[in-house]
Formats: C-alpha cells, structure tokens, sequence
C-alpha cells in the first residue's frame, strides 16, 4: 500500500507500555505518614501519652514541626523520584510546599471544626508551615540520604 506506514518488530524493538501510574508508589510514604498525621490530631487530648518531654512549654510546637518536617522530606523525595529524578526540581519544591502547607492547614481546621476536646490554632500552623518548610528545604538542598551530590 502506498503511503502507508507499517510497524515492523525488530529484535530489539521494545514492547512494553510505560505504566502512566506505576511512579505514584513514590509518593506512598507521604500519603502514609499523613494518615499518621491525622491519626495523631485527632487522638482525645486524654490518650496523649504524659512524657517529661511533653510537659516543657511548647513542647506540642515541637512535634508539630516533626511530623510536618518528615512529610516534607517525603512529599518532596516522592515527588523527585516520581519524576525519575534524583533531586528535586523547582515545581516538585513548590508543590511539595504547597501540600504540605495546606495540609497543615486542614489538620488545624479539622481540630477547630470537628474535634470536641481538640482545638487547632494559628501558632500550631506557624509550626505545622516551618516544619514542611524545613523538610523541603533540607531535601531540595541536595541533603538527600543515601543519595550522592552531583
């Protein structure tokens, strides 16, 4: 036939189809620990376990920072290498941020809203936004575990 194209299969003709979906899987952790997240939020205030460390002033401050620390470090790990790259780019970092901050955002307001003895407030998401910060940054800086700077 004339004009027409035909595919002709060659021993090193790749056959396979690229799964669209099969890179999400690095984004899992984050998803993971923002259920952990939300499990924390919203435990009663009286099932909190009593430490010495939680009994400083503002110690809940600090924990706020953690938990947002490591889902910015994952958010923004699972979004480089859902792209295949091994550091993050300038649109991973900013929807890295961007999950992370409204994310931190919702936790307060689901405790504001839902929560009986919970209250969510705006300096738990001052900690909330400099803990994914934090994460972010340190990631984006090339501080990668287990990764070599180039």
């Amino acid at each position: 036939m004339l004009g027409s194209t035909r595919n002709t299969l060659t021993p090193d003709t790749d056959l396979t189809v690229p799964n669209k979906h099969a890179s999400y899987w690095w984004l899992l952790p984050a998803f993971f620990w923002a259920v952990v997240i939300f499990m924390v939020i919203s435990m009663p205030s009286d099932q909190i376990p009593e430490t010495p460390l939680l009994g400083l002033p503002h110690a809940d401050k600090a924990v706020h920072f953690l938990l947002f620390a490591i889902f910015g470090v994952l958010l923004i790990l699972g979004l480089g290498k859902q792209a295949g790259n091994r550091q993050a780019g300038t649109m991973h970092i900013l929807m890295a941020l961007l999950i992370g901050l409204a994310y931190g955002i919702l936790t307060e307001y689901y405790q504001h809203c839902c929560l009986a003895d919970r209250h969510g407030n705006i300096p738990d998401i001052v900690a909330n936004a400099f803990g994914t910060i934090f994460g972010v940054v340190l990631m984006a800086m090339g501080i990668q575990p287990g990764f070599k700077k180039n």
